[in-house]
């Protein structure tokens, strides 16, 4: 039976394990969610591959074009740039309804918003190259 004192050390436990493995960003489909004149609460997705690697690595943001989309973009740069693929973590965001906020496209996302958060958050990560101070 366990006792309340073993079941906070288990859960502390667990947690300081899920902490730990958490720290390296992970190859994947992330969200960010915005709100703007056309959505409320829209969840903006992002891809991210990340190349084996014994060090931190810069990563580079791709934007598809206008009407194109972020996976079609992600397998063809990753297949069309192994070099540049292998020395980078690359990102690949999708454009409200297959654009961006720019000239006469259809979207009024909040893109430089968008991509910002995403900067924010794959700094977070033991496995990101930090910026150098100048």
């Amino acid at each position: 039976m366990f006792t309340i004192r073993r079941f906070y050390i288990f859960i502390l436990s667990i947690a300081s394990l899920s902490l730990c493995s958490a720290d390296e960003l992970k190859s994947g489909e992330f969200t960010v969610t915005q709100t703007w004149s056309q959505e409320t609460d829209y969840k903006r997705i992002y891809y991210v591959n990340v190349p084996e690697s014994k060090k931190p690595l810069p990563f580079l943001i791709f934007l598809h074009g206008n009407g194109g989309n972020a996976e079609g973009a992600k397998r063809h740069f990753l297949r069309r740039h192994p070099k540049v693929s292998a020395q980078y973590i690359t990102v690949f965001p999708q454009g409200y309804k297959a654009s961006w906020n720019i000239v006469s496209e259809r979207s009024s996302a909040p893109d430089l918003e968008f991509i910002e958060t995403i900067a924010t958050q794959l700094s977070k990560h033991s496995n990101v190259k930090k910026r150098e101070q100048q």
